[in-house]
Parts: structure tokens; sequence; C-alpha cells
């Protein structure tokens, strides 16, 4: 099937089952293709042909999309600013298209945005996309550093804790026979007036 259809030749790079790379070697039986760490990879042409296949073009251009998660303190055109400026100065990020930035979800305690460049070569993915994220971090970090330190890329969580509150002895509740509530004081009080008021014991007589 895969070459009948064609779905890509030697030399394109592709990404299939988590894998991308360049392709090395087409035979009957199975597709080997060069990583970025230059391992082959053999994958079998039945797993290609039942899988998703993304041929990244050769020639023409590709888009890098590098999320970045923002305090909601912080001012979204502020740091789609910032992070245009980081993007431009990475090498291998084309200035026409320009750098992109926009939202994608509002989530529990940040928004995330993506930041989208564009390379002339599919093959420099993954360093760009590296080193555009650590850019825009280190552009983040410091404008935001005047509001708060962290703010841009990791908001604070706040944790509320219940007070213990620490009564005096006196204070401490006491359930009478009638499930009536005193208090300890009165309940040590009752017991010293009564014990005065009971009668003295007698001793027997001397033999």
């Amino acid at each position: 099937m895969i070459f009948m259809d064609k779905p890509f030749e030697v030399g394109d790079w592709i990404t299939v089952v988590d894998r991308s790379g360049e392709v090395n070697d087409i035979t009957m039986r199975s597709t080997r293709i060069r990583t970025q760490r230059n391992t082959y990879v053999v994958i079998p042409n039945k797993t290609i042909i039942d899988a998703v296949l993304v041929n990244h073009p050769q020639k023409g251009i590709t888009r890098v999309d590098v999320p970045v998660g923002i305090a909601y303190k912080a001012s979204i055109p502020s740091a789609r600013e910032v992070m245009r400026t980081s993007a431009r100065g990475v090498e291998g990020v084309m200035t026409d298209p320009a750098p992109d930035v926009v939202v994608m979800k509002l989530g529990d305690s940040r928004v995330n945005l993506s930041l989208r460049v564009w390379i002339e070569r599919a093959t420099n993915a993954e360093p760009v996309y590296s080193a555009v994220m650590e850019a825009a971090k280190l552009a983040l970090d410091e404008a935001f550093a005047p509001l708060d330190k962290g703010a841009s890329l990791r908001p604070r969580r706040t944790v509320r804790q219940k007070q213990l509150v620490v009564e005096p002895l006196g204070a401490i509740p006491v359930e009478s026979q009638r499930g009536r509530r005193l208090f300890r004081a009165d309940y040590r009080a009752s017991r010293a007036s009564a014990s005065r008021t009971r009668a003295p014991r007698r001793m027997p007589p001397n033999e």
C-alpha cells in the first residue's frame, strides 16, 4: 500500500506513532527513519498504514506551537508583546510570517497561551521549540518581576488553614446530668460549696 499511495519519499520528514525523523529507507515490509538523536527507528509498514501520518513539508515552511502559561493578574497584551520580542531573537525563527501569540484556554490557575513561530525546515522543529520556550520564560520572568516574582509562569496558590482557638480551663463546657451545658469553673465551685455544707464525719469513740 505504501508503494501505491506513496505518502512519503526518502528524504521526507515524517511523524508517525509518536516518532519523528527523516525517511532513510523504504522496503516492502518496513520503513526506516533517522531521528534528531541520530538514531534509526524501523517501523513496520502495516503500523504506518493503520496510524496517523504527518508528512512535514521539506520545501515549505512549518509552524511550531509553543505552549506558555501566565498568571491571571498578568496582562495578556503585555505578555504577548514580550513573547513576540523574545521569539524574534531565537535563531531559526522566521520574521515573515512573524511570531504570534493566541489565547488557547482559561485554566484553573493560569491563562494558557500558544506562541506560534514559523521555521524554514521541519528538521529544526525540536531545537527551535526548546529555544523559543526558554526565551519566552526568561523574558516573562524579567518583565513581570516587579509585579510578582514567578507570577508569569507559576502563579501562587493560596492555602487557607483553620485557626485553632484555645480557651482557658474555666471555659471548657461540661455536660450536666440534665443535659445542660455548664462550665468547669462553675462545676468546681458547686462541688466546693457542697463539701463545706456537708455534715462532718463522726469518729468512732476511743476504747
